[in-house]
């Protein structure tokens, strides 16, 4: 797969609790070489949301992946959409309470029917 790897788990931690109470999220995809961390959201916004979360809080921990780059893809025409990623990336969410740092594109594909 070229360097790619799916379903990869991230450590957010608490450092000091045991791995089963820890908060260990999957990626669907990361590229360790490029350091680059892709999810693909077919269904709700608000997990967009949480994809976005997942992503920086793994980059600022020292402990997990080094990521400098998040990667959004949706189907055209559904939820969650460019446009309302674009516009909640730029509201008061994120731009005060949960600062996304990373560089991040979104993508949307259209499905073949």
């Amino acid at each position: 797969m070229g360097g790619w790897e799916t379903q990869v788990q991230v450590d957010l931690g608490p450092a000091d609790s045991p791995h089963a109470e820890r908060l260990t999220p999957f990626l669907d995809a990361y590229h360790d070489a490029h350091r680059v961390a892709i999810e693909h959201e077919r269904k709700e916004q608000m997990r967009a949301r949480w994809h976005l979360m997942k992503i920086q809080a793994a980059a600022e921990r020292l402990e997990t992946l080094p990521i400098d780059v998040a990667v959004l893809m949706y189907p055209t025409d559904r939820d969650p959409s460019l446009r309302r990623t674009r516009r909640e990336l730029n509201g008061p969410f994120f731009s005060e309470h949960f600062p996304i740092e990373l560089p991040v594109f979104v993508m949307e594909y259209t499905e073949a029917q």
